[in-house]
Formats: structure tokens, C-alpha cells, sequence
């Protein structure tokens, strides 16, 4: 009975079927000279499965799920891998030079704790979802590193080219984060819309912060010297209370939208400024607008407490604005 095999040595076989060996319970060892591509669910819930040997280029979705105990595999001729082939696996650490994408899914719920690889340039959605073990990634030539389940506890991640340190509270829970990004990479994606929810300092070189990048976090500092445009709802209802982008010019749509603890957005290049980018910030004390050339709808709307708007503020639409801003007030 196969689902009672133990052991297997392969000297000639150079293909594996499609859920060859999937629910062999029993097996622990696997070696094989001439196998370089572990098919789907080839080894699918072998629950007791420890060592696997070959010289593996690809590894298919779903190949080594549910493998609980999984300790070994030979990684070092990997090139590609694909979804959720670690899932539910013992797998506790990756360590690969020639994979360049971390698919989806492709470790959820697994054991993983230490991940390194020089080649990876891109980490998919939830590519780590429910690994709770994790503590360690270093990415260093990573580009983009797609937003992960926050159940993702990391003690260190050194990404983007240079370094990017993450590190934690007493609960395990991401805390601050220094990023300095490579030129190449020119944004901010959503990456930490979901596990930021500890973050409460952020400093980076990148040009851009997108879409939704710290919505609802509990950011309290950004600090962005060389960043030129803060995408839509970037900041949306966060805790930031200090934003420092020298070189700003471009503002999206609700950027700090219900931020109503934001004191102060410096900048000396902004030109555009979206539609309620500014709105309900109730404690904003100072913007400098000067050389704003788009002020969109409601761009600055309910900012009761701001003083000082840049050297136009006394012309006549800074004029208009703060008279709203002041009629508002007085409704409330």
C-alpha cells in the first residue's frame, strides 16, 4: 500500500506526476537525482514528511501543503514558486538567491520564521498570510512588498535595496519603521495598510506614498524628504500628527482626511491640493500654500485651528477660506 511508503530514492525518474504522492501519511524521507519540478499537490498532505532531496527549480502550487512536518528542503536551485506551495507547512525557514516573485498565499498558515533571499524583487498580497512564527526577512533588493495579513508579527525587515528596520513593542507588534528605498523604487504602495496598526514612526526616501498607504494607522511622524506626491486617502483618518515632505507638490484627494490630530504639514514646493485633502484636521496649526496652484473643493475645510497658510494667506481666496473656516466654528 503506497500510503504506508516510509522512504524513497529515486536514481532515474526525472517527472513526478500530479498529486504523486499526496496522503502518503507515513512518508518521512524523500531523495531523488533528476526531479526538478514538484508538480501540484505532489506531496500534498504527507503530514510526516521531514527531508526532501533534489535538485528542485520549481515548486508547483500546493506541493508540500499541509506537509506539517516539513524541516528540510533543498531550496538552493529553486527559481520559481507558486501559490500556496508551502501552505500549512513546518517549513520554519527559506533561504533561496535565485527567486524572484513570492506568489500569493504561497506560505499561509505555515511555520515559517526566517526568510532570506537576495533575488526576490517582488512579494505578492498575503504571500505570509497567518504566519504568526515570522520574525525575520531580509529582502534587500526587494521593489515592492505587497500588503500582508496582520497577523504577520516581524521582529526584523530589511528590505529596499538598503535597509528597512522594523522592530516591535512588548506584544511582538511592529512599532516604527526606517525605510530607505532605492531609486527604482518610486512608491509607497498600500504595504502596511493592514499591519501598521503599531507603526507609529515612518521615514523614507521614496518619491511617492500611495493610495491608502497608512489609512486608519496609528502613525504619528512621517518623516519624507525627497517624497513629491502623497496619493489619495494616504493618511486617511490616521493618528499623524507631524508630516515633514520638504518637497511636496502634490496632494491627493482626502489625503489627511479626518486627521484631527495633524499639527502641521511642511513643505516649500506644493502645488496641488486636492479635494478635502485637508478636511476636518481640527488641530492643523500651519500650512505654507504659497506657491499652490490647485486648491481643490473643501481642500482646507473645518481646519479650525489654522493660523498661518504661507505668505498669501492674506490674499483674497486664503481670505475667504479662513472666513468659513471661522463661520463653521461659530455653528458649532
Amino acid at each position: 500500500n503506497p500510503i504506508n511508503i516510509r522512504f524513497i530514492c529515486l536514481l532515474n525518474c526525472e517527472k513526478l506526476n500530479k498529486s504523486h504522492f499526496e496522503r502518503c501519511t507515513q512518508l518521512t524521507f524523500f531523495k531523488a537525482y533528476k526531479i526538478k519540478v514538484i508538480p501540484p499537490f505532489c506531496f500534498s498532505s504527507c503530514s510526516k514528511l521531514r527531508f526532501v532531496h533534489a535538485p528542485i527549480q520549481e515548486i508547483q502550487h500546493n506541493a508540500f501543503s499541509y506537509c506539517h512536518s516539513l524541516e528540510v528542503v533543498d531550496l538552493d536551485d529553486v527559481q520559481l514558486l507558486s501559490t500556496s506551495c508551502f501552505r500549512s507547512s513546518g517549513i520554519k525557514s527559506f533561504v533561496n538567491h535565485n527567486v524572484q516573485l513570492i506568489p500569493e498565499y504561497c506560505f499561509q498558515n505555515s511555520c515559517i520564521q526566517n526568510f532570506e533571499s537576495e533575488s526576490v524583487l517582488e512579494v505578492e498580497p498575503n504571500a505570509f498570510y497567518l504566519c504568526t512564527h515570522l520574525t525575520n526577512i531580509i529582502l534587500p533588493n526587494v521593489e515592492k512588498f505587497a500588503k500582508q495579513f496582520p497577523d504577520v508579527r516581524i521582529n526584523q525587515l530589511q528590505a529596499q535595496a538598503q535597509k528597512c528596520i522594523l522592530t516591535i513593542d512588548s506584544q511582538n507588534y511592529l512599532l516604527s519603521i526606517t525605510a530607505k528605498l532605492a531609486i527604482h523604487c518610486k512608491a509607497v504602495p498600500d504595504s502596511f495598510v493592514y499591519c501598521n496598526q503599531t507603526i507609529k514612526y515612518f521615514e523614507s526616501t521614496c518619491s511617492q506614498v500611495g493610495q491608502g498607504a497608512f489609512a486608519e494607522s496609528s502613525i504619528l511622524v512621517a518623516k519624507l524628504p525627497k517624497c513629491k506626491v502623497l496619493g489619495q486617502h494616504a493618511f486617511f483618518g490616521s493618528l499623524i500628527q507631524k508630516i515633514n515632505a520638504a518637497f511636496v507638490e502634490q496632494i491627493g484627494q482626502s489625503c489627511f482626511y479626518n486627521c484631527y490630530f495633524l499639527q502641521k504639514m511642511s513643505s516649500q514646493c506644493l502645488k496641488i491640493v486636492d479635494s478635502h485633502a485637508f478636511c476636518n484636521c481640527v488641530n492643523i496649526q500651519m500650512l505654507n500654500l504659497e506657491k499652490v496652484e490647485v486648491l481643490g473643493e473643501d481642500a482646507i475645510i473645518n481646519c479650525l485651528s489654522l493660523a498661518k497658510i504661507g505668505k498669501t494667506g492674506e490674499n483674497r481666496i486664503w481670505a475667504k477660506l479662513k472666513m468659513v473656516n471661522r463661520i463653521i466654528g461659530i455653528l458649532k
